[in-house]
């Protein structure tokens, strides 16, 4: 009884972590975001990062994260993430090189907001996909 016990403890603090991890991951997503348009001035209403969709879509991570029965799920959402940011910075770098013009922070912030509406968006995707 005892080491059930412990072990259901463990369980739960891993999944704990888990949720706090992309929690701090998503907050610094749309942290990082709101700053770019703020110090440029941009409106912020006006985007899709800022819709109720957002929301929604890490409110259902959440939710398939806690459902995972199978361990590592955050570490391949991270491995996910870096292959997605890996994937931006060589469309950028491919982009501009056959425009021949330097990207300005209008190019990066447009990168970004795509960058972050496909993880948040594939997020939830993904984790549902993994239950099955």
């Amino acid at each position: 009884m005892t080491m059930d016990m412990t072990l259901n403890n463990s369980k739960l603090l891993a999944k704990l972590g888990d949720l706090l991890l992309f929690l701090l991951m998503s907050w610094a997503i749309l942290y990082l975001w709101l700053v770019l348009l703020h110090v440029f001035g941009e409106n912020v209403a006006a985007t899709l990062l800022s819709s109720p969709l957002i929301s929604i879509c890490i409110g259902a991570s959440l939710i398939a994260l806690v459902l995972q029965n199978t361990p590592g799920a955050i570490k391949e959402l991270l491995i996910i993430a870096f292959w997605l940011v890996a994937i931006f910075l060589y469309l950028i770098l491919i982009f501009n090189l056959l425009l021949c013009i330097t990207p300005d922070i209008n190019d990066v912030i447009f990168y970004y907001e795509c960058y972050a509406i496909l993880f948040f968006g594939g997020s939830p995707l993904y984790l549902i996909l993994r239950l099955i």
